[in-house]
């Protein structure tokens, strides 16, 4: 005989022991696996020249031989509008979606207006902010918003990367 538990109410809405039991072990599965999810959710902030190289960096990220994994949540293709309000809102929902906001340092994303609005809405809602950079050393110049918060950049390398965005993403 199965022990009954009365869970109140009225509406007839009882679990068993065995269901609860059965509940709760499911429950606990879905931590573990939760835990167990390294991916972290990325927003890439870079100059719309920069595309091709950022889909490389995207590319990456997907491939199952390589350590570097994080889900990319930044825009794929430029919004076809030029109300700004409207193109802000959309980015917004992205960056919300984000644990980090990784931005492709080039000469290109360091004059960016929309790189620099990127960086600091993500820093404004509390989102850790990296930079990654192709090549041996690091741009000498990057965007304003950038430097005046003192961001962290790292050179394009898969454990760098990943490091980096581990860090950023636990220490915002």
């Amino acid at each position: 005989m199965k022990e009954r538990l009365d869970m109140g109410g009225g509406s007839g809405g009882r679990l068993f022991g065995s269901d609860t039991k059965s509940l709760e072990e499911r429950v606990r599965q879905r931590l573990t696996d939760a835990k167990s999810d390294v991916s972290r959710h990325v927003f890439i902030s870079f100059d719309h020249e920069d595309l091709n190289e950022v889909n490389l960096l995207r590319g990456q990220a997907k491939n199952d031989k390589v350590d570097l994994q994080f889900d990319d949540h930044s825009v794929k293709e430029p919004y076809d509008s030029t109300n700004a309000d409207y193109i802000k809102r959309q980015i917004r929902e992205k960056i919300d979606r984000s644990s980090v906001t990784v931005v492709y340092l080039t000469a290109k994303s360091a004059n960016s207006k929309w790189v620099n609005w990127e960086i600091e809405e993500s820093l404004k809602r509390g989102k850790g902010v990296i930079g990654v950079y192709k090549g041996d050393a690091a741009p000498h110049v990057v965007p304003s918003a950038f430097s005046q918060n003192n961001c962290k950049s790292v050179k394009w390398t898969h454990d760098g990367l990943m490091s980096a965005i581990e860090n950023a993403s636990t220490k915002r």
